[in-house]
């Protein structure tokens, strides 16, 4: 058109090309993007190791139509592709995630704890929701592996009480033929990640032991019994000598007088258990105030006397009832058949006979098992009005002490409200604490 000196027609002509060479190159640099994104998310499928060979194809099929200039479509075959593989990517996150739920359920069958596994497989959804897959798969991959470790640790555990039971039957002259098979293949099975047939199998030898003979399994659990307990008791100097000549007793009668050893088995057992029993902590509180009066600090001193055979531990004492104190300090140890007294300041609310519960706590040295004891002391403070006392016609809760009021007690009861108080706790106070109203 120029070359014929049309020049309006060349003029329109090269502006029409330059448009659409405008859109060719927008097209494309759009493609490009996608295309982009679409490697971008093939890497993450490769790295949390989904399966989108399917979509491969595409990703040749965009490139092919961005060099022959159809970006547009290439554009369009790249958009395709990603929603693809995303579908791809969380069908097999979710699928994961099924693998651990049903791996959770196996760890709760076995009473394992699996609270954290749990926030771990709801955190890993929201992600997947919020596309951030990569993170996910980390999450779940941590899932699995707390998955699979609390199940080796659980049929580890099992394997070696079963083996430690055998070793006890075979000291017991038990017979214990096949069940030591069985405890290589349970052993093979773990190795094997095949955590229920391992547990299985490890039961299973000890049943096959327990079966043969009935009286066997009697005499073999008490024997058993008795000398953990009595081991674990010499450990810590407590005196079961007794429950050690039973055993001996029992284990030399095993084959002559059945009856007699299995009867001589249980009296050790519950010798031992007996004796560890009574050997625990036993405290004692007395409480003395010097010169009380209402709403003043005092001096005083509780006195703590164990009387138990054992140490105690992490000893702490409260009171409790119409006083503040100050200073009352918790005591490292206490030991058996000792006293120990310890000053505080104390200041009591109320007049007249004032309740207050001593409370101890403590801890036995060689197994931390805590024990609470509870005494009333009565502090006399000055003196107040004659309360009218009635007798309980029905059980409650004091409201003042907290404490149970049994039916037939003598109380006190609120003129306005009509709550009842135990007589002593309604000494200790001047007014109702539900209505405000004078006790007095």
């Amino acid at each position: 058109a120029y070359n014929d000196g049309d020049y309006v027609k060349a003029l329109e002509l090269a502006i029409k090309g330059g448009d659409e060479f405008s859109k060719i190159k927008e097209s494309s640099e759009a493609a490009s993007v996608k295309l982009d994104e679409a490697r971008d998310f093939l890497q993450t499928a490769k790295e949390i190791e989904a399966d989108v060979s399917d979509v491969i194809g595409m990703l040749k099929e965009a490139n092919k139509a961005l060099k022959a200039g159809n970006g547009e479509e290439a554009k369009d075959i790249a958009e395709k592709l990603v929603a693809e593989a995303k579908v791809t990517v969380e069908k097999s996150l979710h699928g994961r995630l099924e693998e651990v739920v049903s791996g959770i359920n196996r760890c709760e069958k076995m009473g394992l704890d699996t609270e954290g596994v749990r926030w771990m497989i709801s955190e890993a959804n929201a992600l997947i929701d919020s596309m951030n897959f990569r993170q996910a798969s980390d999450i779940i991959s941590g899932s699995e592996e707390a998955v699979q470790n609390g199940l080796y640790q659980k049929a580890s555990e099992v394997i070696q009480n079963s083996e430690d039971a055998l070793t006890h039957a075979t000291k017991m002259d038990a017979d214990v033929t096949g069940s030591e098979q069985l405890i290589s293949e349970a052993k093979q099975a773990l190795e094997d990640g095949e955590f229920e047939k391992a547990i299985e199998l490890a039961e299973r030898s000890v049943e096959a032991v327990e079966s043969k003979r009935r009286w066997e399994k009697a005499f073999f659990d008490l024997t058993y019994q008795a000398s953990t307990t009595i081991s674990s008791a010499k450990k810590f100097g407590i005196d079961v000598k007794d429950a050690e000549k039973l055993l001996i007793s029992a284990l030399d009668l095993k084959e002559e007088e059945k009856e007699k050893a299995l009867e001589l088995a249980e009296q050790a057992y519950e010798s031992a258990k007996s004796s560890v029993d009574a050997f625990a902590p036993e405290i004692e509180a007395t409480l003395e105030v010097k010169d009380p009066k209402r709403e003043e600090w005092c001096e005083a001193k509780i006195t703590l006397s164990n009387t138990g055979k054992a140490l105690a531990k992490d000893v702490v004492v409260e009171v409790l009832g119409g006083a503040e104190v100050e200073g009352l300090d918790p005591l490292e140890t206490l030991k058996g058949n000792a006293s120990e007294e310890i000053p505080f300041k104390i200041r009591i609310t109320g007049t007249g006979d004032v309740p207050l519960a001593i409370k101890v706590g403590a801890s036995r040295i060689f197994d931390e098992k805590r024990y609470e004891f509870e005494t009333v002391a009565t502090v006399g403070v000055g003196t107040r009005e004659e309360l009218k006392v009635e007798i309980a016609e029905e059980s409650g809760v004091c409201p003042i002490c907290r404490g149970k009021i049994k039916k037939g007690l003598k109380v006190v009861k609120c003129k306005k409200c009509g709550d009842i108080f135990h007589e002593l706790c309604a000494q200790s106070v001047d007014a109702c604490p539900k209505c405000e109203t004078l006790i007095a």
